[in-house]
């Protein structure tokens, strides 16, 4: 710990903890938007000031702190600057930027698996395409033909007369 850093003891008949400074100024730290340098060293100050006037004025509530100072959110707005507000505006374009790209990645990756799939699916299962003639399935129909052709060399005719499919053809 540095010696800037130390904690001051308030004064013994104060009721002020340095919990509730640590949380006060927790909150303003929540809310201000600027560098980490800029806010540890803003932070640093306020804590000696916010310290210094518990001990001069020998405040009993922390609500006369609040009084004092502001709430953090009215202290974080007090704040902004137009320097602070350019880096702020940085930021949230580089988080943008960020957030776009991260998703085409992971899209570009999703379709990749997906196709993948596909074609892995196809190469295990074999792929093949059904050709529709006149309503009916070709490959039904060389089916038909060939059973036609069987009964041919017997002398008898067959009881195959047409091409035609009771199965539905995807």
């Amino acid at each position: 710990m540095k010696p800037s850093d130390k904690i001051i003891p308030f004064p013994s008949d104060s009721a002020i903890t340095n919990q509730e400074v640590d949380r006060y100024i927790k909150e303003i730290s929540d809310n201000l938007v600027c560098s980490s340098k800029t806010k540890k060293r803003f932070l640093k100050e306020f804590r000696c000031d916010v310290n210094e006037y518990i001990q001069t004025n020998r405040v009993q509530q922390f609500d006369d702190v609040i009084k004092q100072f502001g709430t953090p959110e009215k202290i974080a707005e007090g704040f902004i600057t137009p320097e602070n507000l350019k880096v702020i505006q940085k930021a949230i374009r580089f988080k943008k930027t960020i957030i776009i790209f991260s998703s085409i990645v992971l899209l570009s990756f999703i379709i990749y698996l997906v196709s993948s799939y596909i074609d892995g699916h196809k190469s295990a299962n074999g792929s093949h395409t059904v050709e529709i003639v006149d309503g009916t399935d070709v490959s039904v129909k060389a089916a038909l033909a060939d059973a036609h052709k069987d009964y041919s060399g017997y002398g008898v005719d067959s009881p195959v007369t047409e091409a035609t499919s009771t199965q539905p053809v995807n």
